[in-house]
């Protein structure tokens, strides 16, 4: 019985990690993205009152096609490929302390943000922030 406190904390820490690594690795993705196809730059939209974020075309603002399953490139971190996940929150995603919900790269992957943006995660009371470096896009958790 002992061990159960420590196990649960340790599940809960696991899972918001996930989401945070997750969450990064979609980031860098964007960027790849953006250098590899300057004509048809990508972006990350965030949503936190539906609890998502797409990345998109920003030519058409469609959302584009996953590469890995072929869905469309959306986390709700509830259902599909993000079921492990469940029950993360995009508590806040904001630069200057303010809100904001587009994030892009120029051709050369470096983000067209003007200061460090911070996404905030959350699940069951814990949180943790993954930052985008707003001078080299570098993607760091905390």
């Amino acid at each position: 019985a002992a061990l159960v406190p420590v196990v649960g904390n340790n599940l809960t820490a696991a899972r918001l990690k996930t989401a945070a690594n997750m969450l990064a690795a979609d980031i860098d993705f964007c960027m790849s993205e953006c250098i590899n196809r300057p004509d048809t730059p990508r972006a990350i939209v965030f949503d936190t009152v539906a609890n998502t974020y797409k990345m998109i075309d920003t030519t058409t603002n469609a959302t584009i096609t996953d590469p890995g399953d072929g869905l469309p490139f959306l986390n709700d971190f509830a259902t599909g490929r993000t079921t492990q996940v469940a029950g993360v929150t995009i508590t806040s995603v904001t630069m200057n302390g303010l809100p904001f919900t587009t994030l892009t790269f120029d051709s050369y992957g470096r983000p067209l943000i003007t200061a460090d943006m911070l996404i905030t995660l959350s699940y069951a009371g814990k949180t943790m922030t993954v930052t985008v470096k707003q001078t080299t896009g570098d993607v760091t958790i905390q």
